[in-house]
């Protein structure tokens, strides 16, 4: 029983994954509910990290308040763990509307980020650790999204 629950939990935590919009607009059951959450997202960018935490909600309305929350802003990973890792979910929507810079804002600090990881990822390669070197590429691959 209990490694069904663990399993269960695994599936349904893989699943919650929303990298894009579309994929985010598209989990809702109710028709209305996907057009509204369309209607929100139109001629906004989204950074893919933060709607992984919208998606943490479990509440469909919830999920939508968020969605306007972080629109057109950006986090770093440290943040969006910070706020998904609170109790409440007004806690969390507080922490994103907190916490959320302009997107582009950062684009200097994003650069340093790809120079570093790409550093790390080219490091890893060497000593042939392929995973790491995988999941440095991945980490530039979302910084340089726009």
């Amino acid at each position: 029983m209990k490694a069904l629950f663990i399993s269960l939990a695994a599936v349904l935590t893989f699943s919650t994954h929303a990298a894009t919009i579309d994929q985010f607009c598209n989990q809702f059951f109710f028709q209305d509910v996907k057009v509204r959450c369309y209607k929100l997202a139109s001629g906004k960018e989204f950074q893919s990290t933060a709607l992984d935490v919208c998606n943490s909600f479990f509440q469909d309305e919830e999920k939508l308040q968020c969605l306007t929350k972080i629109a057109n802003k950006e986090y770093t990973n440290g943040e969006l763990q910070a706020c998904k890792g609170l109790f409440s979910d007004d806690e969390k929507q507080q922490c994103l509307v907190e916490l959320g810079r302009p997107l582009n804002q950062g684009d200097s600090r994003r650069l340093q980020a790809i120079r570093t990881n790409a550093m790390i990822g080219l490091d890893r390669l060497r000593m042939g650790d392929v995973n790491g070197a995988n999941q440095a590429f991945n980490i530039i691959l979302n910084l340089a999204r726009p």
